[in-house]
């Protein structure tokens, strides 16, 4: 059995879930939430148009479909992270929720999660990010696979196989690619820029944003599954939406190493809490999404203790204004990457 939080009334988890789900307050803020979000569509659906022309430096610019485009961005904010919070209420309760943290305890790093949950959103976020990686982040799944297929002659699909099979198969690849690149992030060249995921002193399930927007390893992490294997649309649709939940759940507040589905499928939040353990002595472990590539590659521990204090010797300021840590460690990144470069000449 996964370790969990301790249980007063030694009530199921099953019976506590249905308890506070039929909270007559929550039931009535989540049908208030729902009214609001649903208001909401229909006056931006009414008041805004769906394309939306306008001149920039002598050039003429369209952008359609502006309604899924902000429905979309809507959808990440607004709705799915209160499901998260919902779901992790119902399991923890609120005591020892990230909701119940973030609302009634918020502390500086907590304040950081936010801030950075809201950044990835802002308009204009992509060119600069592409401008600080150096054009990384402009490279495409489709122009990686076009090289790949010229250089190579290979030409792989999935695209014929049941959805289950490519999400599969999907899964394994990004997996991975994510594993390796995790790996690297921890190296002293790029470490900078990861340590600001590791700054985070508290966990919650929005420190899954908390990842410095420079970061070339999870760029190319996240391309090339679609650039190796040509799939369906759904499928990867689908496979990138539950990485997205499960990156989210690993560093949610439930203190539970999930038994065997833990130990061999997916990675627990007490597995992923001793991976961001401040005193780091050796190499990282738990370092996949997945105890598979742990196991295959030897960073597997399988240690769970809740208690464990996470976070960087690297002193951070936190707090909402987040530009002079990431200013700082974009600056470490370039310092360091220049030292191994004139080391390695």
């Amino acid at each position: 059995m996964g370790a969990a939080t301790v249980n007063p009334d030694h009530t199921s988890l099953p019976v506590r879930a249905a308890k506070r789900l039929l909270n007559p307050a929550l039931l009535a803020g989540i049908a208030g939430y729902s009214l609001i979000i649903w208001l909401a569509y229909l006056m931006l659906s009414r008041l805004t148009p769906d394309a939306l022309s306008f001149d920039l430096f002598g050039r003429h610019l369209t952008v359609d479909h502006l309604h899924d485009r902000l429905m979309d961005k809507a959808l990440f904010i607004l709705v799915i992270p209160p499901i998260f919070f919902l779901l992790e209420f119902l399991v923890v309760g609120w005591e020892d929720s990230s909701a119940g943290h973030l609302l009634t305890r918020l502390t500086p790093s907590g304040r950081s999660d936010i801030a950075m949950y809201f950044v990835g959103f802002l308009p204009g976020m992509h060119f600069i990010i592409s401008v600080l990686t150096f054009g990384v982040a402009f490279i495409t799944a489709t122009w990686l696979r076009t090289q790949i297929q010229n250089t190579t002659g290979l030409s792989l699909t999935i695209v014929g196989a049941p959805l289950a099979v490519q999400m599969g198969i999907l899964f394994l690849l990004y997996t991975f690619g994510d594993y390796w690149a995790h790996r690297i992030d921890h190296l002293k060249a790029l470490w900078p820029l990861h340590r600001y995921h590791h700054a985070a002193e508290d966990f919650y399930s929005i420190t899954a944003s908390r990842v410095h927007p420079i970061s070339f390893t999870s760029i190319i992490s996240l391309t090339l599954p679609a650039a190796l294997v040509e799939s369906s649309l759904d499928a990867l649709a689908y496979t990138a939406f539950f990485i997205a939940c499960l990156r989210v759940v690993i560093h949610s507040r439930i203190e539970s190493d999930f038994g065997w589905l833990g130990r061999w499928v997916i990675q627990a939040p007490l597995h992923h809490r001793l991976h961001h353990r401040l005193d780091l002595v050796g190499p990282a472990k738990h370092l996949g999404l997945t105890p598979i590539w742990d196991r295959m590659f030897g960073t597997w521990d399988g240690q769970v203790n809740g208690k464990i204090v996470v976070g960087v010797d690297t002193p951070y300021r936190h707090g909402a204004w987040i530009g002079p840590d990431l200013v700082r460690d974009y600056r470490d990144f370039l310092m360091d990457t220049t030292d191994v470069v004139l080391t390695t000449l």
